[in-house]
Order: structure tokens, then sequence, then C-alpha cells
């Protein structure tokens, strides 16, 4: 298996040179670089090479418009020298050649499918009009991505189109401001018209070779063009693993964010106030934290524990057992937040949550929505130009869910399988590394860390299928679920972990959140109600003040980069849509199932479809209808949010 793999990438690099090798040999003259090799030039007229030819020139015209695109926005990209402008032309042809696969792919087909009419003089044309228009195309999307790039600071995507037809944008005007980029794409598009390479005479081989080279061909594209072996395909986040956070958006080409946008969801903004009520609710959304006695150059360490629900934490007297004894002990020394709640239901959209202050307000999650190029207000955004380092550990495999792609994009330092240095035996066959030998792993890296950082650390051993290490085949005994079983051994690698690091010099000058990023089965029916099943544990513990306290206000996982920021004494403005910074009694937690919404406040649990109010319980008697002030938050909050997040202002 491992020798397919690295013969698969292989080709895969072997087709990449093949373009530019073809890149070269289409601005050569026509014998001159074919009589150096000793090839007939009749062999480039097979439909597959002369294909690649036709590709060829489509990334030079790409490669031009990436450059265009940087010189218009010289001020929001540095350049910082040759290695990276080559790193970023390479991998922009790269996703320039996954736009072509889309874009062409009926024009790719045509040179694939054994036809009579592939010489023929109407159909070259045609092949070549089609060709030139959709070049014009992408150059034109590439124009307008360089004029509105420095107000939107995203690339381009449909919701740029929709969100003028709604808002009434005289495209006339702005087309005119920016007129000077019609000479250059007529005069690009001139010279692809000039400069396209011709059909003489089709040079096919013996019809079953052709039909194996052209299924390996199309194999090979596809896996280029999905990016090889991934998890998943590749998408404008990725660009981040293979050029700085900083030139990342200059690797994507328009083209390729319009049409990851088209398959995505584009949000429409809904009204429930006007301008002018707007402008005041969103002036509310930024606050001045106030210093603490920690000061400002304490670390964070966040623990995001694997679907470590209430209900097997801390649960209510009564209602189910808890599996978790160390973090139980620990939670005395500790500021414990009893009525905490995740932002959704699954790991995708606790990351964004609780590392980037981004709920979960939309039916699609935030890490695979048209909006995952926004700015967004997590712990890089404020503490990198503090002098903090940011780090996320995960000891799954690398690009597992898109994490990876997604942190790197934000400013994260991110390791994970890949990066872990020890036993092959510490792989759990399935997911990652297990706990206990990873949070040991995690100890040692954070020892050789220079203050101040910011690390996140998430654990993975209690997600399905439960998989515990071979010496603990016999362990817990006493535990029946699977499930808790693992919830009992990852509590334990806890303990552990606080163990390796309690005598560190850095131990007490961190302040560690301890958190679950959702709650995963519940078992008892206390817990399988709608809010409930949304309550997970939080603590924040301070080893330098080890203090209990229990705060029982509402708050949630996009809460938590304000908490953090506040508790190291954090002095300036914070951006955040969640209410850290509100009075009781208008503190909320709010969720998104499937198109839904819901928000949890002290006395009551309400939905929202858009329309209509519903409460769904409340632990006041003769109370039945939503309050005018929860239905004010609530909508407010999430016109602001849609508004943010086409706007990429949500910062």
């Amino acid at each position: 298996m491992l020798l397919f793999l690295n013969a698969s990438k292989l080709a895969i690099r072997s087709l990449r040179i093949f373009i530019i090798c073809s890149l070269i040999s289409t601005f050569c003259k026509r014998y001159l670089f074919l009589q150096g090799l000793k090839i007939n030039s009749s062999t480039l007229q097979n439909p597959i090479l002369l294909l690649l030819r036709r590709l060829a020139l489509a990334l030079i015209i790409l490669g031009l418009a990436r450059i265009l695109f940087w010189i218009v926005n010289a001020s929001q990209f540095e350049y910082t020298g040759v290695v990276d402008f080559v790193g970023v032309m390479f991998w922009g042809s790269y996703f320039d050649l996954i736009t072509l696969f889309y874009i062409l792919l009926p024009f790719i087909l045509l040179h694939l499918i054994p036809h009579p009419f592939f010489e023929g003089l109407i159909f070259e044309k045609i092949l070549k009009l089609y060709f030139i228009s959709m070049m014009a195309f992408l150059l034109i999307l590439t124009g307008v991505d360089a004029g509105y790039f420095p107000f939107s600071k995203t690339r381009i995507n449909v919701g740029l189109f929709k969100m003028a037809g709604h808002e009434n944008v005289k495209l006339s005007k702005y087309v005119f401001d920016y007129i000077w980029f019609v000479p250059p794409i007529l005069g690009v598009l001139f010279c692809a018209w000039k400069g396209y390479p011709k059909t003489k005479k089709c040079v096919n081989l013996r019809i079953y070779k052709q039909v194996i080279l052209n299924i390996v061909f199309v194999g090979l594209l596809i896996l280029t063009v999905r990016g090889g072996f991934r998890l998943k395909p590749l998408r404008s986040v990725d660009s981040a693993l293979f050029v700085p956070q900083s030139h990342a958006q200059l690797v994507v080409s328009s083209g390729f964010n319009f049409l990851e946008s088209l398959l995505g969801e584009s949000i429409k903004i809904p009204v429930y106030f006007d301008k002018k009520q707007m402008k005041g609710i969103m002036k509310g959304d930024y606050y001045a934290c106030r210093q603490m006695k920690a000061g400002p150059n304490k670390n964070i360490v966040i623990l995001i524990l694997e679907s470590f629900g209430k209900e097997y934490t801390f649960p209510a007297t009564g209602t189910a057992v808890s599996h978790s004894p160390f973090l139980v002990q620990l939670a005395k020394q500790s500021a414990f937040y009893s009525h905490a709640y995740s932002n959704g239901t699954r790991s995708v959209d606790a990351i964004p949550a609780i590392l980037e202050g981004v709920p979960k307000l939309t039916k699609t999650d935030f890490m695979y929505s048209n909006y995952l190029s926004n700015i967004t207000p997590g712990f890089p955004f404020y503490l990198k130009k503090e002098g903090y380092n940011c780090s996320f550990y995960h000891g799954g495999k690398n690009g597992t869910l898109g994490f990876e792609a997604f942190l790197k994009s934000r400013g994260w330092l991110y390791s994970g399988k890949d990066q872990y240095s020890g036993l092959k035996a510490d792989f759990d066959g399935q997911w990652g590394i297990f706990d206990g030998p990873y949070l040991q792993f995690v100890a040692k890296e954070l020892s050789d860390k220079k203050s101040p950082f910011v690390a996140a650390v998430f654990t993975l051993s209690s997600h399905h299928p439960y998989t515990l290490p071979a010496q603990y085949s016999d362990s817990f005994k006493a535990i029946s679920e699977p499930m808790h079983k693992t919830i009992r051994y990852t509590d334990q690698c806890l303990s552990q972990f606080f163990k390796a690091i309690e005598k560190e010099p850095w131990f007490k000058e961190t302040i560690f959140i301890i958190t679950g990023d959702h709650s995963g089965q519940n078992f008892s029916k206390f817990y399988q109600r709608s809010d409930r099943k949304y309550e997970v544990p939080l603590l924040v513990y301070d080893p330098s003040n080890p203090q209990p306290t229990v705060n029982t206000n509402i708050i949630q996982h996009s809460d938590i980069v304000p908490l953090g920021l506040d508790k190291i004494g954090f002095t300036g403005k914070i951006f955040t849509l969640g209410t850290y910074f509100e009075t009781a009694d208008k503190k909320m937690a709010f969720q998104n199932e499937d198109g839904n919404y819901q928000a949890i406040t002290q006395k009551y649990c309400f939905s929202f479809n858009g329309k209509n109010f519903k409460l769904q319980h409340t632990s006041l008697e003769k109370q039945s209808m939503v309050s005018d002030t929860l239905q004010y938050i609530l909508k407010s909050k999430i016109q602001n949010y849609y508004y943010r997040m086409v706007h990429n202002k949500y910062y």
C-alpha cells in the first residue's frame, strides 16, 4: 500500500513537471526545443499532449492575472523576496489547475473522446472561442477582485454579486472606477489568441493504447485536482499549508474562490432592524478589557476534551455518574462555570468557537462555508502582536476535518500526528495518538517553549470507536459503557499531564482553561433535553491562585476568547458577538440546529425559525411567551452575525 501511495505521488509530481515543461515549450520556437530532444513535432499533435500545451497557456494567463492582482494590492501583501514569490506562483499554478479542470471540463473532455471532427476547422474554432471566452471570464473576475479586495479583505465569491443585487449597488460606477483594467486584460487575451496551440494533423496512437493513455491521464488529473490522497479535497483555506499565512490569499485565484463559493451556502442577511438600529447594535460588540492582577504576560493553555459532556463529568445530583474524578478535584481549586454550553454538536463547530470566537449561527459549519477566509478575532488576532507564540496540538492525523489548514490560516502553529515523535505503538489504529502518550509529548513541548504562549490541546481517545491502549484493556471494569471508559482514561491522562508540568517554571505563570468540545451520546434522559445536551464542563485553573469559585452565569464556547483575554489582563478593545461582558440577565448561549436557532438563558430555552419564537423550557410557572427583550437580543445577534460574515467585518 505504501509503495502504491509513493508511486501515485511520483506520478502526480511528474504530471506537474510536464505541465511546467509545457509552459516553456509553448513559447519556444516550433523546432528549437523539439530538435534538441530529438522529438518529431508531430508527436505534440497527440490529443493529450496538445491539451497539455493549451492548459499550459491557460496557466500562464492565470499566472499573469495573479501578478496583476498582487501589483494592485501591493500594500496588502508585502514582497518578502524571490523565494516567497516563486512559492506563491508555483502553488498558485496548482490551484489554477484545479480551477481550469472545472471551468474547462467540456474543453478537456473533447480532447480525450475520439471523434472525426477533431481536426475540422469549425470544431477547432469552437474550441478556441470557448477557451478564450473562459480566460476572459477569469481575467475579468480577477480585475473585479483586485479592485474590491482592499475593502473586503477576502477573495471574491458569489456573495459579492448577490450583495450587489440586494443593496442596489451601481455596478456601472464601480466598473468605470477600474476601467484601467481593460487594456491589460485585452492585451493578455490578444496574446492568448495568437499563442493558442493549433492542430495540424492529429496523431493518435493505436486505439487501445490511446484509451489506456486517456484513462491514466484522467486518473492522474483527478488526483492532482483533488490534492492527492488527502482526507478532503483541496479548499481555499488549504493555501496556508503551502505558503506563509500572510501570502495565502495570493495563492488562491479569483476563479478558484468563486467556483468554491458556488458549491457552498451563500447566506442572505435577515432584516429585523434598519441600518440605523444595526449601527447602534454593532457598536456594542466592542469592549475595553479591564486590567487584572495576573499581568499581560501570563500563558494560556486551553484543554479541549473530546466528547466531554457535563453528563459524564459534573452531572446534576441523581441524574448520572461522573467519570472524571481528576476534573472534579481540579474544579475545587478553580473557577467553575456551572452553566457552560457548546455552540454546536460537533468538533468542527467547537474549534472555531473556542479558539476564534465564531459560533455556529448558520446551517453550514463555518469551517466548510463560503466565509472561511474571513478575518476572525481569535487568540492570535490579539496576542501575536503582544509577542505570544500560538500553537495547536492534536494527536489526530494531519488534515483531519480540515483543522490544520483552518488554524494555520489564522496564525496558529499546528502540530498533529505527523509531528509526534513517540512510538508507533502509540497510534490507536483509527484516529491518532492515544491521549496518554500524546499529552506527555505536549508537556515536553510546552516546557521547551519561550513564554508567553497560548497553546490549545485537543484530545481524541474518547471519540468513537472508543479504543483504549492495550495496557488498559482490563482497566475500568466497573464501568460498562465503552465511551465512559475512554472518558475515565482521558481524565487519568489529564492527571498525569498536570503531574508532569506542575514543577515547571512556567506552570504558575499559566492560566488553564478546560472544556469539552461537545457532549457525546446522552444516556440520561435528563441530558437528552434540547438545552442540556449542549452542556459541557468549563473551568479556569490558575495555579498561582487556586481559589475555588462557582459561577452560575450562562457562558458559551464563543465566550472563551474574551474570557481568556480577560484572565491574563489583556488591555485594549475586544470584539465579541457573545455575551461574556453582558450583565447576568442578558447572558445567553445560542446554537443553530439545521437552520433553526436555539437560545438558552438562566430561566428560558427557546427556539426561533426565522419568523416565530417558541418557548421550549422555562423554570418559571405561568410563562408561555418569549419576552420582547430576549427576542431582541437573539435577533440582533443573528442579523449582526450574518452582516459581518457577508461583509468580512467579523472583528
